[in-house]
């Protein structure tokens, strides 16, 4: 009889990635979702106040230049490129669609409901 001969498992043996997140990292994420939504609802807020004053510094990524947004540079930039160049008025409701992405990841509600509101919060922005 032959003897049976166990191998053992190497180190070079490749793991499956995994993508479900850890309670922790949904945490992390929906937080960090509900900062940047909060920031780009405020730039977009600044934005139709100082639109203007704003203009030519555009895209220069100079220390010295001064902008009256109130997210500085990074709102001035944002809301000239979702307003302005983007989707108008309608740019708002990104901001609102990410920070309710946020809350969903942080609370861990169920994300069917999420899928229904981003399917009509971009039915909505289409339309505006």
């Amino acid at each position: 009889m032959a003897k049976k001969i166990k191998k053992k498992k190497t180190s070079s043996a490749r793991k499956r990635l995994n993508l479900k997140l850890t309670k922790q990292q949904k945490i992390l994420f929906g937080s960090f979702l509900i900062l940047f939504g909060t920031a780009l609802l405020l730039s977009f807020i600044s934005y139709l106040f100082s639109w203007q004053a704003d203009q030519s510094q555009y895209g220069d990524l100079s220390r010295s230049a001064e902008t009256q947004n109130w997210l500085s540079k990074f709102g001035a930039n944002a809301g000239n490129f979702f307003i302005y160049k983007g989707f108008g008025i309608a740019s708002f409701i990104i901001a609102f669609l990410i920070i309710l992405s946020g809350i969903y990841y942080f609370m861990n509600y169920e994300r069917k409901n999420l899928l229904k509101n981003w399917i009509w919060g971009l039915v909505l922005i289409i339309w505006l």
